[in-house]
C-alpha cells in the first residue's frame, strides 16, 4: 500500500526543528526511502534516524542518510535512552 508522503512531507518539512525517524526493520528504511519524492531527498538526508541494528545503519548510509544513531536495541527503553540522546544531538543542528 503507498503511503500518503506528500502530505507528510509538506508538514515535517515545514517544522521549525530537525526530524527523526526511528526505524525497526530494514525493510521499513528501504519502502519509505523508495516512496519519498527525488524533491524531497535532501531533505530527507538531514533528518536523524535512529535505527536499531548496523545493518541498517549500512543501508542508511547508502541512501545517503547523514544524522544515523544505532540504537543498544528494539526495546522501548532502548529506543527512548537513544531518542534522549538524538534530543541532545539536534540542539546543535538549529
Amino acid at each position: 500500500r503507498p503511503l500518503a508522503l506528500a502530505s507528510l512531507l509538506a508538514s515535517w518539512t515545514a517544522l521549525p526543528t530537525p526530524f527523526c525517524f526511528i526505524v525497526t526493520s530494514l525493510n521499513s528504511l528501504e519502502h519509505f526511502l523508495n516512496s519519498v519524492p527525488a524533491e524531497a531527498l535532501p531533505w530527507v538526508h538531514q533528518q536523524a534516524f535512529i535505527v536499531i541494528s548496523e545493518r541498517i545503519a549500512q543501508v542508511a548510509r547508502k541512501w545517503e542518510i547523514q544524522h544515523i544513531f544505532v540504537a543498544k536495541g528494539a526495546h522501548q527503553e532502548q529506543l527512548c535512552a537513544t531518542l534522549l540522546h538524538v534530543t541532545q544531538f539536534c540542539h546543535t543542528m538549529t
